[in-house]
This record gives C-alpha cells, sequence and structure tokens, in this order.
C-alpha cells in the first residue's frame, strides 16, 4: 500500500483503475439481460457476443502487451480509455447500425482490458524504479480492493439505469470513460521512469524471449491450473448450491460475504503471510481451496457454504497477488507489459478449461446420481497436487 500512496501515477491510476472496473461491473452483469430482453436477441446470439467480448478482450492484452512496452503509460492510457469510450457509444447506436451494434462491445473490451493490463505494469515499472527492491504481493492488493469494491456497488447502479433507462446504459458508460479519459490527460503526468524500452527487434522477439525460459513456462502452467480451480467460482459452485439446497441457497449472499472477505483482509494476507509463502504459494493455495471444495461437500446448510467462500477468497487473496509478483519479477526491464500480457493469456485458458472440465463432470455426475461427490473428488484432485508439487520455478524474489 505504501508504493501507492507515495507513487502520483499510481494514485492517478488507482481512480482510473476504480473507475473503470465499476463501468466492467455494470456492463458484466447487465450484459446478458441487455441483449436478451432489451435488443430482443436470442440466448445463442446472446451467448455468441459474450463468449466473443472475453475471447477479444483478454486476446488483446497479449497482443497489445509489446505494443505498451513501447509507449509512455500516459499515451497507452489514452489510447485504451478513448477505444473503450468509443466501443461502448457505438454499441449504444443499435437503432443505426443494427445487429452490429452489440459487437461493437467487443472494441469496449479491449479498452477494458487494456486498462487492467497498464495497471498492473505501472505497478512493477515504479517498482523497478526503486532500488534493491523486490516485487511483492503487497504492491498488487490493492487491485483486487479496488475490484471487489466496484463489484460490489456495480450492480445496483447497473440495474438502476436498465429499470429507468435502458438505452442509455451504454451512453452512460461511455459518457463515464471520456471523463476517466479527460482525468488522465489533466492529472496524469509522465512518470519519473527510465522510458520504456525501445528497440528495432519484432515483437514476436518478446514472446520467444519469454517462452525459452523453462521456468517461466512452468509458472504459466501452474497459473493456468490454479485459474481453472477459480473457474468453480461462477461454474459449478453455484449450481451445486442451488441443486443441493435448493430454496435454502442464497447465492446472492454467497456471492457478497466472498468479495467483502476480499476486501477486508486482502491488504493484511499480502502484507503478514504472502511476503513468508511466496517460494511456495501455488501449494498453499492448492490446499486452501481443497479445504474449501470439502466444505462445500459436507454443506447441508448457507452456514459451511459461506464459510467455504472465505476460505475460497483466502486462496485467491494468497495466489493473485503472489502471481502478479513472481511474473514481474521473470520480466526483463521494460517488458512488463508482455509478461503480464502472456500471464492473463493463462489465466484465459486455465479459466476457459476449469469451466468446460468442470460442468462436464459436474454433468457426468449429476446424471449417474452422484452429484454430491464432485467436490469430494475435487478436494482430493486438488490436495494431491498441493503434495505432488514442489517450487516450479526458480525465481528469485
Amino acid at each position: 500500500m505504501l508504493l501507492w500512496i507515495q507513487s502520483q501515477p499510481l494514485r492517478v491510476i488507482s481512480i482510473i483503475f476504480a473507475g473503470s472496473s465499476l463501468a466492467y461491473y455494470m456492463l458484466m452483469t447487465t450484459l446478458a439481460i441487455y441483449l436478451h430482453s432489451y435488443l430482443k436477441l436470442t440466448v445463442a446470439t446472446v451467448g455468441t457476443i459474450i463468449f466473443g467480448y472475453v475471447f477479444i478482450s483478454r486476446l488483446a492484452k497479449v497482443i497489445l502487451g509489446p505494443w505498451f512496452d513501447r509507449l509512455s503509460l500516459r499515451t497507452s492510457l489514452t489510447f485504451s480509455l478513448s477505444i473503450a469510450a468509443a466501443g461502448f457509444f457505438l454499441a449504444a447506436t443499435d437503432n443505426l447500425i443494427g445487429i452490429l451494434a452489440p459487437w461493437c462491445l467487443c472494441i469496449a473490451g479491449i479498452g477494458i482490458s487494456s486498462v487492467v493490463l497498464l495497471t498492473q505494469s505501472c505497478i512493477a515499472r515504479q517498482k523497478q524504479a526503486l532500488l534493491n527492491e523486490v516485487h511483492a504481493p503487497a504492491d498488487y492488493s490493492f487491485i483486487y480492493v479496488l475490484m471487489h469494491s466496484s463489484a460490489l456497488v456495480a450492480p445496483a447502479i447497473g440495474f438502476t439505469i436498465m429499470r429507468h433507462f435502458p438505452g442509455g446504459l451504454y451512453w452512460i458508460i461511455g459518457g463515464f470513460y471520456l471523463l476517466l479519459l479527460l482525468f488522465c490527460r489533466l492529472f496524469l503526468p509522465e512518470p519519473q521512469l527510465p522510458p520504456p524500452a525501445t528497440t528495432n527487434k519484432a515483437v514476436i522477439t518478446d514472446f520467444l524471449t519469454a517462452f525459452r525460459k523453462q521456468h517461466y513456462c512452468r509458472f504459466l502452467l501452474i497459473n493456468s491450473l490454479l485459474w481453472m480451480l477459480y473457474a468453480q467460482l461462477f461454474s459449478t459452485i453455484p449450481l451445486y448450491i442451488r441443486e443441493i439446497l435448493g430454496e435454502k441457497s442464497n447465492l446472492t449472499l454467497f456471492y457478497m460475504v466472498e468479495a467483502l472477505t476480499v476486501m477486508m483482509l486482502q491488504h493484511w494476507v499480502s502484507t503478514y503471510i504472502n511476503q513468508h509463502i511466496q517460494a511456495y504459494f501455488h501449494q498453499v493455495a492448492l490446499v486452501i481451496f481443497s479445504l474449501s471444495f470439502l466444505l462445500i461437500y459436507y454443506a447441508h446448510s448457507m452456514v459451511l457454504i459461506l464459510l467455504a467462500g472465505c476460505l475460497f477468497a483466502f486462496a485467491l487473496m494468497i495466489f493473485m497477488p503472489c502471481s502478479n509478483a513472481v511474473n514481474a519479477a521473470f520480466a526483463e526491464p521494460g517488458r512488463f507489459a508482455t509478461y503480464f500480457g502472456l500471464v492473463s493469456l493463462s489465466a484465459t485458458l486455465g479459466d476457459s478449461l476449469g469451466s468446460a472440465l468442470g460442468m462436464t463432470g459436474f454433468n457426468l455426475l449429476l446424471q449417474s446420481g452422484m452429484l454430491r461427490d464432485y467436490f469430494l473428488w475435487l478436494a482430493g484432485i486438488t490436495v494431491a497436487l498441493a503434495f505432488l508439487r514442489r517450487n516450479p520455478y526458480n525465481c528469485l524474489l
């Protein structure tokens, strides 16, 4: 947290990141309902548009990473916020361009995801500027506090707009991004850091350099594995709770408890726990994930489910900031955006594969009448992986 207080660029970008996170959660919580109920699109079309949004926005982080490494933070943010605003304004003109309008959200997604990438890269650059300092999970913890704070507030704002002024939802979000753009241009100075790396080498060489590091590739695989477990939070866990508890289930309360746990404890966990377990954080996270799944298996009421949600949040508070710190430590100076783009790609692969495999296994056990065993099996596999794994990357932090 001290890094955020001392650095003026980080103070400014924290406001931009919080605003962008608020807009993102306003979009994602209302997206399916807006497309299906307001634009009258079919469920299949809605699913295709959402998939396109997620795929393009996450792929953009990988493609734009090397380019952002060659630009200043102010220029990069100006581009990202402009793209986000333009995408939302185009998406709002459904009466002019018809079915093409919702697809313009994919353009907005490029800008939104770029803000996240640039925030992570800015933290790493600021840390690099401090001599004899190492990348620490606590440097990245504030990101997740801001994200979960936005996630609590945004749905109420989004659905209020949907109720009273549905046609203006994307006009409002687009206008909000214009305000963030104006704020960026007025208050974000060029950081007093070494200029971004410039090179005549092709962009592809940045990726090849990263993939030549054997330990870094192992780290990306472990990161994908952890994101496969994270994917259960929005796929199999809500379905299981609804299936097992029925009317006694309260998914809204479950997600609120998970978000509040991160908001209240993230900085404390990163400061007093993560710094002592960085070399084997993945093992600790796997064990905690396993305990969370075991509690879900034994749950017959919402009490154990909520406790499982707290443990799940605790695992996230360990693995996400630690993963960012390890990734930054692997990166060459001036190549932080490239490496954060690659770690985002591994997260995307893990998230997608985790949802697909989880739903397949869930469906098989549901059809065979053995649904209750799903999280018992998952807990067993997860804890086995924790004890089988050693430090897969010898990275000094």
